[in-house]
């Protein structure tokens, strides 16, 4: 805020004025003070205008007593008055005095001062003081826009508050080292649940809500580098929300690697990416290779059991000499059927 410029003025109006609030007329015996108007003669033989009336010129250019009101008036203009104390003329309340539209003295609003001052936003406040108008701030001795200040000095999504007389970054942006506003990043810890390289496919687990996305994700994560982070946490850049969407970032932070994710689908934790075709064949070869695990287990068991030398007669076998064959489980999803073969051929 500036004080408003009134001592200046008000001194002018007081010199002015007072030439001619002070001028005395000597009487004539003839006619006394009467020819003056509203006069008196004092102790010393001269006369004085009554309370509220001061000489000035009456139509021939005489001097008479005339309304101090209508003196100060014709020199300071309809807000002007009179004040008998201080023998001087003053600015009605809410008006001071300063330069008019045509650069004259007179009596002008507190608000037409302050303009005068800081230019057309400024208005007069509260104590005698001139401030911008809303949405402006004052700026080499004007009043400007507060938002184009703003954006000059801190970037086009700045703006200015005037609750806090600061400027401010828009929402969804912060100022950067170097002061500027820029889209804020919010990053957020996935967990790296699959990986499929060769396709670019992944499936991820957000620490944040603990939701599940298949994602394909674009070139900028390698292959040696994205496998360390199986079942580890990678970074994912959501932008200015919290949900995963097309072109967001993938943020590997130990590699200073990063991929744009181009596809994203919310899934459920039995998700695999696995396909259905690719499942039913594994399950037919686990099936198949139970089947040789067992007929070879079933020759075995014959070798060991059977002694021909021994043997005086022979038998007729029956059902019950022979185990009753195993019905057919279906494996369990990524059954590691291998471990079963090689535990068959050590032995175990």
């Amino acid at each position: 805020m500036k004080n408003l410029l009134t001592n200046k003025y008000l001194l002018i109006a007081v010199i002015i004025i007072s030439s001619f609030f002070s001028q005395n007329y000597k009487s004539y015996a003839s006619l006394g003070c009467s020819e003056y108007g509203m006069a008196y003669e004092d102790l010393s033989g001269y006369c004085k205008c009554t309370s509220g009336y001061v000489f000035g010129k009456n139509f021939l250019g005489e001097p008479y007593c005339v309304s101090a009101d209508s003196l100060c008036r014709d020199k300071f203009g309809v807000m002007s008055d009179y004040n008998s104390l201080t023998n001087s003329c003053e600015c009605s309340y809410g008006y001071i005095l300063g330069k008019d539209s045509i650069g004259k003295t007179q009596c002008i609003s507190e608000n037409d001062a302050c303009k005068d001052q800081l230019g057309y936003n400024a208005r007069s406040a509260y104590g005698g003081k001139c401030e911008c108008s809303y949405g402006y701030v004052i700026e080499g001795d004007k009043c400007v826009d507060g938002d184009n200040l703003c954006r000059s000095d801190y970037g086009i999504y700045a703006s200015y508050n005037d609750t806090t007389n600061n400027c401010e970054c828009d929402e969804g942006y912060t100022f950067d080292d170097n002061d500027q506003c820029v889209k804020k990043q919010n990053n957020v810890y996935f967990t790296l649940k699959e990986l499929d390289t060769d396709n670019k496919l992944a499936v991820i687990k957000s620490d944040y809500d603990s939701t599940y996305y298949s994602i394909r994700y674009n070139t900028g994560c390698y292959s040696t580098s994205f496998n360390r982070y199986l079942n580890h946490q990678v970074v994912v850049n959501l932008g200015t929300d919290y949900y995963l969407d097309t072109w967001d970032k993938i943020v590997l932070q130990n590699d200073n690697e990063t991929c744009d994710i181009v596809e994203r689908e919310k899934v459920d934790s039995s998700y695999t990416l696995t396909s259905e075709e690719e499942e039913d064949k594994l399950s037919y070869e686990i099936a198949e290779i139970n089947q040789l695990v067992y007929k070879q287990e079933e020759s075995v068991s014959s070798l060991e059991t059977t002694n021909p030398k021994e043997s005086t007669e022979e038998t007729t076998p029956t059902s019950q000499d022979y185990p009753s064959e195993p019905t057919e489980k279906i494996p369990e999803k990524k059954v590691k059927w291998y471990t079963r073969i090689i535990n068959w051929f050590i032995g175990k």
